[in-house]
């Protein structure tokens, strides 16, 4: 992947940093035209804020970035193959202020949250009726195997 303008970069972290500092965003942060709720620029947006996080020191909100940027990017993939990418990063970019920045986090993360939870819930469903969630630790060890003929281990005291 080649580096992102240096202005963005900016943008991003000081942007970036603000959010995971605990800044609240402002209240409405102006858009640009064109950018409004759906579409394919704002989806480069949302992609774009999800880079910006994924610069950050903290590894916890960095995943969450790096996430952000499979979902965006999958999304982009799918909606249109002649969709000229390089060309909405580079237009995006430039009109991304950290204000705005803020804001697209506020909008971006929402939908991410939503998809990843109907996939736990469809995974969930897989599950056979009254098993315990993953990772969970069972009533009981499961008995120990033992050979055929073989005298069975002493009871636990």
């Amino acid at each position: 992947m080649r580096a992102l303008p240096t202005t963005l970069l900016t943008i991003a972290l000081i942007g970036a940093s603000a959010v995971s500092a605990g800044a609240q965003p402002a209240a409405k942060a102006p858009r640009p035209a064109g950018a409004g709720g759906g579409g394919a620029m704002a989806d480069v947006r949302c992609l774009l804020t999800m880079v910006a996080l994924r610069g950050q020191k903290d590894q916890q909100v960095a995943n969450q970035g790096q996430l952000g940027v499979f979902y965006y990017a999958g999304r982009l993939a799918v909606r249109s193959a002649n969709f000229d990418l390089a060309s909405a990063i580079k237009t995006q970019a430039a009109s991304l202020s950290p204000p705005q920045l803020q804001a697209e986090l506020q909008r971006c993360g929402p939908p991410i949250q939503s998809s990843m939870q109907g996939i736990q819930s469809a995974l969930m469903a897989l599950r056979p009726a009254g098993a315990p969630p993953a990772g969970a630790p069972s009533a009981a060890p499961p008995p120990a195997a033992t050979a055929p003929g073989a005298p069975a281990p002493p009871a636990p005291k």
